[in-house]
């Protein structure tokens, strides 16, 4: 029994060393990040170095001189032309830094969950008008400065959907997500340090073997720091470099300006972890070389506490320990537990799907020549396996045997497949519909690596693509055509008569709960309407009864219809007592 505790001891002794090693370089590591990678000012400064902001004017200009050179201004319609020019004279050096800086700032507020949806692009079209001009000119100017008026800003969000890039927007839900990860292993790391010290303290009474347990730490700590460090050097002058056309097929930018923000941004971590794997140790060996003066100095701190009475030691011993493990298994467990809320809050379940290709299946079949490499692509419907047929597929990338690159595309057939011959090598894969919309939610693009040669069979699995919202307002008007305000409407998905304008709901419930009647309620604002977005179909508006006014005369239910992605709106004038009529308009 002895030696089973004498090897359980040692096993503990040896775990708590790694465990603690780890934790301090996670804590270490995760403060560094948060104080520099994770900052917009961190990345303005590099954004500068780099000429990200020349180099994004000059891109700019060239992609909007391109267009206007490619589209005929005399056979172009003057709406086209006046746009286009408008664009180009205020798409200034001055906008598009302020955009690049308004970018970085709300990226990174969106990534520690200060923002929920993704930056707003700014816009500034309001060009001056010259006096010389004629007074069609001016009226046309004006016109255009009217229609730019009402368009502030645009959100990144609304542009990647319609270009179809919704791969960038789960690259930052995956750095979101990185980041949510990371804010929590700071505060979890340092409680399994205090965790394990706690623990070291209970198991051993010898101060020598606690120094030395601790020294140990040290220099785990440092190994993981120098291992972390070798890795991005290694990263930074071979990985990169020779993957780096991966990153130029995503983003809008040359390899050499990509390679020069990586390496500015990853290069100081890297240092960083060099210069602490090699601290660490040093501590460490400092502490070893004195350790006898530590161990003094707990001796004596044992002496005074031997001289209180031994109930007053023990309670002193234990309820420090109680408090101590108290409050360290408290903070997990608030820490724990804002990390789950804080991970269904934000659906990263979904990221943690794609990146584990969930909604993927791949099967290899073996062929007698090693030197053909055939990708298949096949698109099933997730519910019901039938195959998606239609649908473009895109396929780039550089391989590795034959070097060679590729850039080909093909539709999927009647069984939902499309094969394409390429070789050895990593390749993206993108999904757009022939037609302007599909019945499916199309795949977002990503990287797929062919390593065996014979025929790769990935079947991809998506689901069908659910009709958006639609917006319904109702506004409601007296006989003067003034705006009633506080009024409590519903809308209901079928007429039920036994409740009609009876049914109310609880005042913190926003659905009834008649499991025969969905009802939806909403209350008039300061200008009368009431707003309700909801799936597209035919629905029946009524008044609450007992929270309508008396001065009026309750209307009958009516029906409206609500399409997906339209704002309609229906005026309602309700007349008072000594009138009965009603009016209702569509607009």
């Amino acid at each position: 029994m002895k030696v089973f505790t004498k090897v359980l001891k040692h096993i503990l002794f040896v775990t708590t060393i790694i465990i603690t090693g780890l934790c301090l370089f996670t804590f270490i590591l995760s403060l560094n990040i948060n104080n520099t990678l994770m900052t917009s000012k961190y990345h303005e400064t590099l954004l500068a170095k780099n000429g990200v902001y020349t180099y994004v004017n000059e891109l700019i200009s060239t992609s909007l001189d391109g267009i206007i050179n490619d589209l005929n201004i005399e056979q172009a319609s003057d709406q086209n032309a006046e746009f286009l020019n408008i664009l180009k004279k205020t798409t200034s050096p001055e906008m598009i830094n302020m955009n690049i800086n308004s970018i970085t700032e709300q990226i990174f507020q969106y990534f520690r969950g200060e923002r929920k949806k993704l930056p707003d692009l700014y816009i500034d079209i309001n060009p001056p008008i010259n006096n010389k001009d004629s007074s069609e000119n001016v009226a046309d100017k004006a016109v255009a400065s009217d229609i730019s008026e009402q368009i502030k800003k645009i959100n990144l969000q609304a542009l990647l959907l319609t270009f179809n890039r919704t791969d960038i927007s789960e690259q930052l839900t995956l750095v979101k997500f990185a980041y949510f990860v990371v804010s929590h292993i700071t505060g979890l790391s340092i409680l399994l340090v205090a965790l394990m010290i706690l623990l070291i303290i209970f198991l051993y009474s010898k101060s020598d073997t606690i120094i030395k347990w601790f020294i140990s730490a040290l220099f785990i700590c440092g190994i993981f720091n120098l291992a972390l460090s070798i890795a991005l050097f290694i990263y930074l002058n071979k990985v990169l470099p020779n993957n780096i056309y991966l990153l130029t097929m995503t983003l809008p930018f040359n390899s050499e300006l990509i390679k020069s923000y990586i390496n500015d941004l990853l290069f100081p971590l890297s240092f960083f972890c060099f210069i602490l794997g090699i601290v660490f140790p040093i501590i460490g060996i400092l502490l070893y070389t004195f350790r006898t003066k530590f161990v003094k100095i707990l001796r004596v701190i044992k002496v005074l506490a031997s001289k209180l009475p031994i109930k007053s030691k023990k309670l002193l011993k234990y309820g420090v320990m109680t408090f101590v493990l108290v409050s360290i298994v408290f903070g997990m467990g608030f820490n724990l537990y804002a990390f789950k809320s804080g991970y269904e809050s934000n659906s990263f379940s979904n990221v943690v799907s794609k990146l584990t290709n969930t909604n993927t299946v791949t099967q290899v079949i073996s062929a007698k020549d090693d030197t053909i490499y055939t990708l298949q692509v096949k698109l099933i419907d997730g519910t019901t396996d039938m195959p998606v047929q239609g649908i473009k597929i895109s396929v780039a990338g550089q391989s590795k045997s034959p070097e060679k690159y590729y850039n080909t595309s093909g539709i999927t057939d009647e069984d939902g497949c499309s094969r394409f011959i390429l070789g050895q090598g990593t390749f993206h894969l993108s999904f757009t519909s022939p037609t302007h919309t599909s019945e499916y939610n199309l795949p977002s693009p990503f990287f797929y690596e062919i390593k065996s040669a014979g025929i790769t069979i990935l079947t991809i699995n998506t689901e069908k693509s659910k009709p958006a919202d639609g917006v319904a307002e109702i506004e409601v008007l007296n006989d003067e055509n003034l705006p009633i305000t506080n009024l409590e409407l519903y809308l209901a998905e079928e007429i039920d008569l036994s409740t009609e304008q009876e049914s109310e709901l609880d005042n913190d419930s926003l659905v009834s709960p008649n499991p025969k009647t969905a009802k939806y309620f909403s209350v008039t604002n300061n200008d009368g309407i009431a707003v309700f977005k909801l799936p597209p179909g035919k629905y029946y508006t009524g008044f609450t009864n007992s929270k309508f006014p008396v001065d009026y005369v309750l209307p009958e239910m009516f029906e409206i219809n609500i399409s997906s992605d339209y704002v309609t709106r229906y005026t309602i004038r309700i007349s008072n007592n000594e009138d009965s009529e009603t009016s209702l308009s569509e607009e």
